[in-house]
């Protein structure tokens, strides 16, 4: 693009005093025009890859929420002593879901990359009867982020539910739901 710039720019210095020449300017500034659009679009999805890259690199370094995790893929037990772990690991969520609520992110987006590990926290029973269903009132960015998920779910086509999921533990699931949700 740069030496098309160039040579239409050097047209233009040849072509004074003739009728060309406005033709010549009108051409180098759509093709300066286009090249700007591309490179600013180029700039923006490397950002935007880079920012989902630091979101799932923020999930993995952290030592409680991947301890947490393994320990939910594995179907084990959770304890009091994992306590912290499992704030921390909702926190991460809490997070993301402020992202979506400022268009930050996209829930096509974190459906790709969060859904199991989403999933696999909030219809963990050990994990509701540690911080979900008696802590509730402190975490309705999770309820919400759940009512969304799973309407964004229902509107692709396929339905998440789980007799394990919150709105069908918690009969006060609705009450803390944001209103925004």
């Amino acid at each position: 693009m740069a030496i098309g710039t160039v040579a239409l720019s050097f047209a233009y210095f040849l072509l004074r005093d003739s009728g060309l020449q406005n033709t010549v300017l009108a051409v180098t500034g759509l093709v300066g025009a286009i090249s700007i659009w591309f490179q600013m679009k180029r700039s923006k999805d490397m950002a935007e890859g880079e920012f989902i890259l630091s979101l799932n690199t923020s999930f993995g370094d952290n030592d409680d929420i991947r301890g947490l995790y393994a320990k939910l893929v594995a179907g084990g037990p959770l304890t009091e002593a994992d306590q912290s772990a499992v704030v921390a690991y909702l926190t991460f969520f809490e997070t993301m879901y402020l992202l979506l609520k400022r268009n930050v992110l996209d829930m096509a987006l974190l459906d790709d990359l969060f859904r199991y590990r989403f999933n696999i926290a909030v219809t963990n029973s050990d994990i509701q009867r540690l911080e979900l269903l008696p802590d509730a009132e402190y975490y309705r960015n999770i309820y919400t982020l759940d009512a969304r998920w799973h309407r964004f779910r229902q509107s692709v086509g396929e339905s998440d539910e789980s007799p394990g999921a919150l709105r069908n533990v918690n009969p006060n699931y609705a009450s803390f739901v944001n209103k925004d949700a």
